[in-house]
């Protein structure tokens, strides 16, 4: 019911009302189980949220972690990001120090960051690699990453190369972004030299 954020349920319906429009138990029937997806939809939301916010007691390490982890599950999708929006909502409305809306504009901020990095699989692994403290760290993250397709790898060789020059034309330098950067640069260097061409 709750696959395609609901899109399949709603196919369903849609097929059943046009082959019987006039029968009041279908209707009744597809409010009910639209009730109950929506019910689902905010329960699983509200867990999300709750894994957000117990990450982020623990640091911007376990944060980071988290919310990759939730894109890659594919949790942080339309019915969360609505559930967002019904909190940034609620919290408008009412008076205080804004912690809680600072709070909903970063995890809004972020599913947005995570929504742009799952259009492109090189840019979330360049992110998740960027991560990392230090060279080990980056090929071990990299080499199983580079070695499930010679096209990503590729792919993303050319994606860290265009990063690279990018962050070096940048007016401060790349700053300490471009270390980082240099740093992926070089490991997948050195991944692609062992891989065939």
């Amino acid at each position: 019911l709750l696959s395609k954020e609901g899109a399949v349920l709603e196919a369903v319906i849609a097929r059943r009302l046009a082959a019987d429009p006039r029968n009041p138990a279908l209707a009744n029937a597809a409010a009910l189980v639209r009730g109950y997806v929506r019910a689902e939809q905010r329960l699983r939301a509200r867990d999300v949220m709750r894994e957000i916010l117990r990450a982020a007691t623990l640091g911007a390490e376990y944060l980071d972690a988290c919310f990759g982890d939730l894109a890659e599950a594919g949790r942080l999708d339309a019915p969360f990001r609505r559930y967002v929006d019904d909190l940034a909502a609620q919290q408008a409305a009412k008076p205080g120090d804004g912690l809680l809306d600072r709070v909903i504009a970063i995890v809004r901020d972020r599913v947005d960051a995570e929504a742009k990095a799952e259009a492109s699989p090189e840019l979330r692994c360049l992110a998740r690699a960027l991560r990392c403290e230090d060279d080990a760290a980056t090929r071990a993250f990299l080499e199983p990453e580079l070695a499930t397709s010679l096209d990503f790898a590729q792919r993303f060789e050319a994606y860290v190369a265009s990063a690279a020059a990018f962050a070096s034309s940048a007016d401060d330098g790349g700053g300490g972004g471009l270390a980082g950067v240099d740093r992926v640069q070089r490991v997948v260097a050195e991944l692609r030299r062992q891989m065939p061409v």
